[in-house]
């Protein structure tokens, strides 16, 4: 009886470990090689899977992750370094180059653009701000975490992303520019946080299989009053604070959608 009790406890402990969300490494930096272009110090990192990872140190403390565009002094999208991530990218909190650490804070504009091979980015919690286009057309992108303490998401930050199906706004939100999730056609359900005030034009237009948008604001946020928000897409469900259906229901742009808005 023992036996089998040891048995069982052991098949056991292997379904959880199988169970167990795999954990995403951080990339160990195992060199760094810096070029200046035009006073902007651009640092290449080879990991330890011999990718490369782009930095541009913005003060004495802190840097951004940026594109390998930046580093070779390149601006045609038919360069090879255009579009350079593939796979799963971790972005380290932080990075030693000459012995002096650099905390990452930003991802600059168009850092990941056109990284055709990118499925999944994992950015850490020290990112305060995403640039314009950080993500567009990066069509294979499946998954992304988007770190408390960003205030905005950027003018297509998330444009043609073809494969993300869900996307939560943090709290920390207050803006999504012009046109952020234009032409996410996988895009099925966004999430918006507390403390989002405001959109640009367009902010999810195109996304032809978003059906659910969930906004904790118990303000309905300012839509740009001249477009529709949600152009072409086959929204079913807007759940809001149960509170503010009313004030959703009669706010500009909210109210092409009264019917579907519902409280929770």
């Amino acid at each position: 009886m023992r036996r089998y009790s040891l048995l069982a406890i052991f098949l056991l402990g292997l379904f959880a470990t199988a169970c167990r969300p795999t954990e995403k490494l951080v990339p160990e930096i195992v060199s760094t090689r810096e070029v200046n272009r035009d006073g902007r110090i651009i640092v290449e990192a080879t990991l330890d899977d011999e990718s490369q990872m782009y930095f541009e140190i913005l003060s004495g403390t802190t840097a951004c992750v940026c594109s390998a565009m930046v580093f070779y002094d390149e601006i045609s999208h038919d360069s090879p370094y255009y579009g350079s991530y593939s796979g799963t990218v971790v972005v380290p909190e932080s990075f030693v180059h000459y012995g002096q650490s650099y905390t990452v804070t930003r991802v600059d504009n168009g850092a990941f653009e056109g990284s055709g091979d990118l499925v999944e980015v994992v950015l850490p919690n020290t990112i305060e701000d995403i640039g314009s286009s950080a993500f567009a057309t990066c069509k294979a992108l499946k998954a992304i975490n988007l770190p408390e303490g960003i205030q905005y998401i950027g003018i297509s930050t998330f444009l043609s992303c073809h494969s993300l199906k869900t996307i939560r706004i943090p709290d920390s939100v207050e803006g999504i520019y012009l046109s952020a999730f234009y032409d996410c056609i996988g895009l099925e359900s966004i999430e918006l946080g507390k403390q989002l005030k405001g959109c640009g034009a367009l902010p999810f237009a195109g996304c032809t299989s978003l059906t659910t948008v969930i906004c904790h604001s118990p303000t309905p946020p300012a839509l740009f009053d001249e477009t529709d928000s949600f152009l072409d897409d086959p929204i079913q469900e807007i759940r809001v604070p149960a509170a503010s259906v009313d004030a959703y229901r009669e706010a500009v742009g909210w109210n092409r959608y009264a019917d579907q808005i519902v409280g929770y």
